[in-house]
């Protein structure tokens, strides 16, 4: 994960061929609540046809957030998900972590 100069975090990963976005390296875009969720689920469904929108996953509660995702018609996934406030800053501010996942 990396950020620069403020709250807004990214998971980095190289790939070497360009293919659809594994969900595992997606977008996220944090909303202040699980009703904004919902509303941007509803949207993603309603107007999957005109933007390319396609494989949206119903809301669920996951790692500590609720959230669900959706690919663009360039492959790329996305996730809208109700963060905490400042979104994942609070893995930075326990410091250096060793170990697996860190």
């Amino acid at each position: 994960m990396v950020r620069l100069g403020g709250d807004h975090v990214y998971a980095v990963v190289q790939v070497k061929n360009k293919t659809e976005m594994p969900r595992h390296y997606h977008n996220g875009l944090d909303v202040e609540s699980t009703e904004e969720v919902d509303k941007a689920y509803q949207t993603v469904l309603e107007e999957a046809d005109k933007w390319g929108l396609y494989k949206p996953t119903r809301p669920i509660e996951q790692h500590g957030t609720y959230s669900f995702l959706f690919w663009d018609m360039d492959g790329n996934c996305w996730e809208i998900l109700s963060n905490p406030p400042r979104g994942y800053t609070w893995i930075f501010e326990q410091g250096a972590l060793a170990g697996r996942g860190h």
